[in-house]
C-alpha cells in the first residue's frame, strides 16, 4: 500500500539499480530510473534522496543530453547538496558536475570540480554513494584528473593521478576499475609519444570491457586506441576500430564520444586520402558541437579541418585560418594549452608561406 515508507524503499531500490544499467551503457533506462526516482523523492519532500536522484540524473546526462543541460543540472544538484550538508551526495555531485564542464571543453572549471571531489573522497570522514565504495569514487576522480591534466598540457600531475588510479584498481581488481584506470594509463602513454606502449595497453583495456559487459567505456576505451593506431600510420586497423566505436556510441546515446569517433575516424580518411568524406564529417561534427556546446569537441574539429583542408585560393587559405583562429579562440578560453599550441603553428606556418608569396 502507498506510505512514506514505500516511497522510501522505491526510491532508493531505483538509486542503486542505476549500476545495474549504467556500466553496461543502457543509459537511458538509466536516466529514466532517476527521473522516476526524482519525482517520487519531490512528492514525500525528502530532501536527502531528492539530492541522490537529482545527482544520478545529472550524472546520466553528461552520456545522454548535451552538455547545456548537464551542466544546468549539475550546477542546480551541487547548490542543493551544499546547502543541505549532504556530504554523501556532495562529492559524487561535484565529480558529475566536473565531467559535465569537462565535456562542454570548459577544463579550467572541470579543474576545480574535479579537485574538490578527489579531496571530499581523500578525508578521513569520507562516505560514499549508496552502491558505491569511497575507493571506487576516488578512481574514477583520479582517472578524470589524470585525462583533464593531459587536455591542460600537465603531464606530469597527469602521471600522479594516472598511478592512483593504477593502485586502486589493482586493489579492487573490478573490471570496470581495471578499464578506467587503463584507459587513463593508455591516454598518457599516447600524450607521452609512447605508442606502443599505449596500444598494448589499450588492446587490453578493450578486450577486458568487451569480455566483460563495461559497454559503457568501450567507445572511449577504443576512441583512444583508433587514435593510437593512426599514430602509427595502420590506416585500415584505425578506421575498423574507430568505426566501431562510432557506432557503439550511436548505439548506446553517448554523443560526446560520437563526436570525438568521429573527429579521429575524419583523420584517418585525410590520411587515406579520401578528403572530401572526411572535411563532409567534421563539418557535421563543427555544426553539431557548435550547436550542442561540446566547444573541446569543436576546437578539435576546426583544427583537423585546417590541417587537411586542401589551399588552392585566396578562398580556401582564408577558410583554413578562420578555422584556426576559431579553434585557438577556443582552446585559449578554456586552458588547453596543447590544441592551442597546435593550432598557432599551423596558423604561424600558412601566414609566413602566404607573406613569402606575396
Amino acid at each position: 500500500p502507498a506510505s512514506p515508507g514505500r516511497e522510501v524503499e522505491a526510491i532508493d531500490l531505483r538509486t542503486e539499480a542505476r549500476l545495474a544499467f549504467s556500466g553496461f551503457g543502457r543509459i537511458a533506462e538509466w536516466f529514466d530510473l532517476s527521473k522516476e526516482a526524482e519525482r517520487r523523492a519531490n512528492a514525500i519532500g525528502d530532501v536527502g534522496r531528492k539530492v541522490a536522484t537529482m545527482t544520478i540524473r545529472a550524472a546520466a546526462e553528461n552520456f545522454y543530453s548535451t552538455p547545456v543541460e548537464a551542466i544546468e543540472t549539475g550546477e542546480q544538484v551541487v547548490a542543493l547538496a551544499e546547502r543541505s550538508g549532504d556530504r554523501r551526495w556532495l562529492g559524487f555531485a561535484r565529480y558529475g558536475l566536473g565531467q559535465a564542464y569537462w565535456y562542454a571543453g570548459r577544463y579550467l572549471d572541470a579543474d576545480q570540480l574535479f579537485g574538490r571531489a578527489y579531496a571530499e573522497f581523500s578525508g578521513p570522514q569520507a562516505v560514499a554513494p549508496i552502491g558505491t565504495t569511497v575507493d571506487n569514487m576516488l578512481l574514477l576522480c583520479s582517472m578524470m584528473n589524470g585525462i583533464l591534466n593531459l587536455n591542460l598540457g600537465r603531464l606530469d600531475r597527469a602521471e600522479r593521478f594516472q598511478q592512483r588510479a593504477r593502485e586502486l584498481a589493482d586493489r579492487s581488481d573490478r573490471p570496470f576499475d581495471r578499464v578506467a584506470a587503463a584507459y587513463g594509463g593508455g591516454s598518457l602513454m599516447l600524450a607521452r609519444g609512447d605508442v606502443a606502449t599505449a596500444i598494448a595497453v589499450l588492446d587490453e583495456a578493450s578486450a577486458l570491457a568487451k569480455r566483460h559487459g563495461v559497454r559503457l567505456f568501450t567507445p572511449v576505451v577504443d576512441w583512444q586506441r583508433g587514435v593510437a593506431y593512426l599514430e602509427q600510420q595502420r590506416l585500415d586497423e584505425a578506421r575498423g576500430i574507430l568505426s566501431e566505436a562510432l557506432e557503439t556510441s550511436r548505439t548506446i546515446g553517448y554523443k560526446a564520444m560520437e563526436l570525438r569517433s568521429s573527429i579521429a575516424l575524419a583523420h584517418v580518411l585525410g590520411r587515406k586520402g579520401e578528403v572530401r568524406e572526411a572535411l563532409e564529417m567534421l563539418r557535421h561534427v563543427t555544426n553539431t558541437a557548435q550547436q550542442q556546446g561540446f566547444a573541446g569537441s569543436e576546437a578539435e574539429a576546426r583544427l583537423l579541418q585546417a590541417t587537411i583542408m586542401p589551399v588552392t585560393d585566396d578562398e580556401s587559405r582564408s577558410a583554413v585560418v578562420r578555422h584556426l583562429r576559431a579553434s585557438i579562440a577556443i582552446s585559449s578560453r578554456n586552458g588547453a594549452e596543447p590544441l592551442v599550441g597546435k593550432a598557432q603553428a599551423l596558423l604561424d606556418r600558412i601566414v609566413a608561406e602566404s607573406a613569402a608569396a606575396d
